[in-house]
Order: C-alpha cells, then structure tokens, then sequence
C-alpha cells in the first residue's frame, strides 16, 4: 500500500483519491494477495490477524462488488499518519514506550446512488435555469425556443460544468445539464462529455483553509468521544462551551460515549440478523416488523 501510495503522489499531499478502474484494480490485486499470506499462516506480518483478516475481506468484497470497475459508485482514500496508529501492549497496564512507526489509513466508500428523484429535482431545476438568458424571463420554461435555448449550439455544446469527484453530486449535475440544454438519453455520456471535476479547487465548497479547521474539530470530538467514561463537567466545558440546549441534552443522553457507541453496535446486528431472517422465510413481513 506505501507503494501505491507512493506511485500516485501521496507524499505529495498526505492524502491520496483512487476511483479509475485501474487503480482499483490495483488496491484488490494488494488485498487478494495479503489475504492469501493470511490464510497461508504467514502471521509475522500481521500481528492483530484476526481483525485484519475481517477487514481485509469486507474490502475485497467491496472492490469485487458488480463483477467490473465502472467510474464513480466506489471510492479508495489513503491519508498518511506520520505517527502512526496507537499501538497497544501485552498488558493495558503496562505503558507504552514503543515509536509508532508513520502508517496509512485506508478508507473504502461505496454506494451513493442518486435516487430517481433526485434526478428529476435536477433536471426540474436545469429547466427553470434557462430563463437566466434573455427572452425566457416571460417563459414557462418548457418551452424549446426559449431562455439559454437560444444560443447557438456551438456555445452549448462548449457549455461545462464542474462539480466535485463524488458520484452523486457528478450525477445531480448530469441531470441538472440535461433539464438546461434539453438534452435526450441517459445521463452518462452527458456526465463524461460536459461534467468536470478537475480544477475545482476555486469552488467555494473546497476552501483549503475551512478544509483544515474542520480535520482539527473532528480530531477534537474524535478524542473525545473515544473515551471510555462519563462525561465530565471539563468535558461540557470543550464540547458545549456556550452551553447550548441542544449540546447538553445530547451528552446528558449519551453520557458514556464508547458504552453509546457499543449499544449502537448491538442494534445494528440485532437488524442484520432480523432482516436476514425475514428475507429467508417471509419478504412480506420485513417492513411491518421494521416499523414496530
């Protein structure tokens, strides 16, 4: 993984996106291999074998999801730590005095599917755009010879429009291009011939420097909320210093985060196994025992 990282100019910024097929491609032929050593007991490797065997199959089923790499519905991120994951000892007592060496944090996101309405919202919006041109203010909108429609072609086909790298917001862009050029057919070749997500760093959802506030809060709640105890009264003063009514009532309800967060835990195999269950005997009843 360091020389994939490696590879594509990680280094260079810390953080690396991978989402062409070959790069996948590449990640799952690293995971096919490692899962391989696993099962050849070759545990020199991988000191914590068991967890990293679950994880290392829970990312293989995921890149080998569909049969075929295609664009925008899965995503790999690799973030550099320079000093690397908290490393834990024999015995929790006893303190640990070991460098952590830099290590990689791999994050796999799948899925995102813009929903059938949401493409319509889109293309509704994409339609009542074309009044921006002159002679569409006293139009309905619907209407071909109206708005942004009387350009000439030329101009409309050169039109682009940028959105960020993720699959939904490329796609409701997609859809909002079709509703303001009147285009016909389906929205992927409209997503590859006038969607661009390069060069955005301009975009006002991508400042650099909000970016970095935002990394430095969630390290912040990270730490702690990842401590196993009731919140304290110097723990109301960090998280909810104006003591705002919403803030308050939520560590008063969750009290203990890590017990929250375990109970969580238990709930979503509690669904797993009632949804699996369901769907094996009667598909009818799973919703009417969702909703009870």
């Amino acid at each position: 993984f360091f020389q994939l990282f490696e590879k594509y100019n990680g280094p260079k910024t810390g953080h690396l996106k991978l989402k062409h097929p070959g790069q996948l491609q590449e990640v799952l032929d690293i995971t096919r291999i490692l899962i391989k050593e696993l099962n050849d007991n070759r545990t020199n490797r991988f000191p914590n074998s068991s967890e990293t065997r679950v994880k290392l199959f829970q990312l293989k089923q995921v890149l080998e999801l569909y049969g075929h790499f295609s664009g925008i519905n899965r995503k790999i991120q690799l973030k550099y730590l320079s000093k690397g994951l908290p490393k834990k000892t024999s015995s929790d007592d006893e303190p640990n005095n070991v460098s952590p060496q830099p290590s990689l944090l791999l994050i796999v996101k799948w899925g995102g599917q813009l929903t059938q309405t949401g493409k319509n919202q889109a293309e509704v919006l994409g339609k009542a755009f074309r009044k921006m041109y002159p002679g569409g203010q006293s139009a309905g909108g619907d209407r071909p010879d109206v708005g942004l429609l009387r350009l000439h072609s030329t101009f409309r086909h050169d039109l682009k429009i940028y959105a960020s790298d993720e699959g939904r917001v490329q796609m409701t862009a997609a859809a909002f291009a079709k509703g303001l050029l009147a285009l016909d057919g389906e929205l992927a070749p409209i997503l590859v011939q006038m969607v661009k997500s390069a060069n955005t760093n301009g975009l006002l959802d991508n400042d650099v420097d909000s970016t970095k506030e935002q990394q430095k809060v969630k390290r912040t709640l990270h730490d702690l909320l990842a401590k196993d105890r009731q919140f304290t009264a110097e723990d109301y003063d960090i998280i909810a210093p104006t003591r705002s009514r919403s803030l308050v009532s939520s560590m008063d309800f969750i009290k203990n985060p890590v017990t929250i967060c375990r109970k969580i835990y238990d709930y979503i195999l509690e669904m797993i196994t009632l949804i699996q269950s369901r769907s094996l005997n009667d598909n009818s009843g799973i919703f009417s025992t969702l909703r009870k």
